[in-house]
């Protein structure tokens, strides 16, 4: 359940951004997990990392703290690995973000995960 976005009004928008990096390093991982990104806070460009246990269907998604989705980073299918990419938010205002990555496998086990982010500028 994500708290971080309980009450707020299903209503989204989308502003574009730029993912400018992904990068897999094929090895297997035990488990599913969404690490921090770094630098945190940032400005204006962050770096998100994550890692499947399985083959998955992922999304990356960054949303502001009303729950509207800021950034459609990722919407595809994945082998096992760790992945990271670079996320620039320039356009985008101060404040809180967060950052969520949800992953099914071929069976139909989800995992989903946010991070806070911070975006000084």
């Amino acid at each position: 359940k994500n708290s971080a976005l309980v009450g707020y009004s299903d209503t989204m928008f989308s502003i574009e951004s730029a993912v400018s990096s992904i990068a897999g390093t094929g090895k297997s991982t035990a488990t599913f997990a969404l690490y921090q990104n770094y630098p945190n806070p940032f400005n204006p460009a962050t770096v998100i990392r994550y890692s499947l246990s399985a083959d998955s269907r992922v999304t990356v998604n960054i949303y502001n703290t009303l729950g509207q989705n800021v950034g459609a980073l990722e919407n595809s299918f994945k082998p096992a690995g760790t992945y990271e990419m670079r996320w620039n938010a320039g356009a985008l205002p101060t404040g809180f973000y967060i950052c969520q990555v949800t992953a099914t496998d071929p069976s139909g086990q989800k995992f989903v995960m946010n991070r806070k982010m911070l975006l000084l500028k």
